[in-house]
């Protein structure tokens, strides 16, 4: 076994962190109080299997990023999962921006947690 590396082990348990709270803050809201629309149900049906989507992607990705802070791995898989944490923090930011949703950094809080994630696999991987 080699030395710990330190940014993936806090990219990781950053990871494993958000993808608890997505699984149980994300049920409660945003989830639930979708259902209670008058949404078409092939559209609810959609939504609840793109969040059970990113569900299972946070705990793979926190997963590999706990496992790649113990055992060395490929450098460029650590930093395309890096770059995607980074690129879904911006959306955040993004849509909020493009919805003119004020204090959209404060109301769409997600960036908080997806860019250091990117940011410490990132620096944990060069």
């Amino acid at each position: 076994m080699s030395d710990l590396n330190l940014y993936l082990l806090i990219s990781g348990a950053i990871a494993l962190f958000t993808a608890f709270l997505h699984l149980i803050a994300g049920h409660f809201h945003p989830v639930l109080p979708f259902f209670s629309t008058r949404m078409d149900d092939r559209v609810k049906g959609t939504f609840y299997a793109c969040w059970h989507m990113v569900t299972v992607l946070l705990f793979a990705s926190a997963a590999r990023l706990l496992f790649s802070a113990y055992v060395p791995v490929d450098a460029l898989s650590v930093q395309m999962l890096s770059g995607q944490f980074i690129l879904f923090g911006l959306v955040f930011l993004a849509v909020g921006r493009s919805l003119k949703i004020k204090r959209a950094w404060v109301r769409l809080p997600q960036w908080i947690l997806l860019l250091p994630i990117g940011v410490f696999g990132f620096l944990g991987s060069v």
